[in-house]
């Protein structure tokens, strides 16, 4: 997880909620590179303590739109249970398959197996960003950006570089949940006073290791071939939860919480990325919040740097998203514009999913086939 901070009454990364109730952040880091598969994932959801989907009468800013049923591709199905059997009649899986090649070291090398991406393809997604963006009331040719840098406009991505691999694993870990844990803390928290840091640094744990209780995903493994250095190919797999997902490169145990604790790790694939859109906007409004509230102020630089690298900081002069966003016509030093429409906390999961797909359907970027597992 990220850096914890008592903050007066709280064990918490960023502030108390309404009432003095903790608000906890969670953090992973990321290098800010330009090309496909950056070596960690893209940074911290920032998400709050809220994780299940939330059904509540909409804000009075969103949508009501209504139209065709859900837009999703054909699945490319290579779920499996921890056990090994194939699993039916849940949330199949879309994104890209991966392979693995052991090099002369002995190293596993994982490789995406592409799925065929066109340049129209490319541009559908693009247009896609700028739908959802819009829809939001956030600035587009930010959200672009990073698609652009994690995925070069590929929704049904799978990061697997070593590092993606290795911080993905290493969180999936630390947020496994532990019915052995969870009674040792809830008893720990039984003899302490609210009064005392202990307490809080023990609820922030307990938040930590009921976040995934309910999911019915978190054992589940994704199989695949692995060639040995003599060619010949055996059977591999590794947990579900071990790679970056989506056109954002996702790490799914900081950013399913984001969109519902109960979601497959591979959601960010679902609809052509739609879900990761967005969860990707969402993100950047609680970035937004915290680094202005810890004086590093609200600007698109900011916000960028808080996305990408797991922490808010002061941003270079020479930072390389300056350039980028020069490039893309926004100013780098003004502040987001992120939008107030579908907030996180309101927002009914599956009545947002059906109205953008339907004005997705609408302008020809997704094709109506059918229920999507994203929702």
């Amino acid at each position: 997880m990220g850096r914890a901070i008592v903050l007066g009454c709280i064990f918490a990364v960023v502030s108390c909620g309404p009432g003095g109730e903790p608000e906890y952040e969670v953090v992973h880091v990321e290098a800010e590179v330009e090309h496909v598969d950056a070596p960690s994932s893209p940074g911290d959801p920032a998400t709050e303590t809220r994780t299940q989907p939330v059904v509540a009468a909409a804000d009075a800013d969103e949508g009501t739109e209504a139209g065709a049923p859900s837009a999703a591709e054909a699945p490319t199905p290579v779920l499996a249970s921890a056990k090994g059997a194939t699993l039916k009649g849940r949330a199949p899986n879309q994104c890209e398959r991966v392979r693995v090649k052991i090099d002369d070291e002995g190293r596993r090398r994982y490789k995406r197996v592409r799925r065929p991406w066109t340049k129209a393809d490319e541009k559908r997604f693009s247009q896609l960003v700028t739908l959802v963006a819009k829809e939001m009331g956030a600035e587009p040719r930010l959200i672009r950006a990073w698609a652009m840098r994690e995925s070069t406009y590929r929704p049904h991505a799978m990061h697997v570089l070593n590092p993606d691999i290795e911080a993905a694993t290493a969180a999936w870990r630390r947020l496994h949940y532990s019915p052995t844990e969870e009674a040792e803390l809830q008893a720990h928290m039984a003899k302490l006073s609210k009064q005392d840091s202990e307490y809080w640094k023990a609820k922030a744990r307990l938040h930590q290791v009921q976040t995934f209780r309910d999911n019915p995903y978190l054992d589940d493994i994704i199989e695949f071939e692995v060639t040995a250095t003599d060619g010949s190919v055996s059977p591999g797999s590794e947990p579900a939860w071990a790679f970056g997902y989506g056109p954002f490169g996702f790490n799914p145990a900081y950013f399913v919480p984001v969109w519902d604790s109960s979601a497959p790790p591979w959601v960010f694939c679902d609809d052509n990325g739609l879900v990761a859109i967005i969860t990707a906007v969402w993100a950047a409004r609680t970035a937004q919040r915290e680094c202005e509230a810890q004086g590093f102020g609200d600007s698109y630089a900011t916000v960028n740097r808080r996305f990408s690298r797991g922490h808010c900081a002061t941003v270079g002069p020479n930072a390389n998203f300056r350039k980028r966003a020069r490039r893309l016509g926004l100013n780098p030093d003004v502040r987001a514009k992120l939008g107030r429409k579908w907030r996180r906390d309101t927002a009914d999961r599956g009545r947002m999913l059906h109205a953008m797909r339907s004005k997705a359907v609408a302008a020809g970027l997704l094709v109506a086939s059918g229920p999507s597992s994203g929702s």
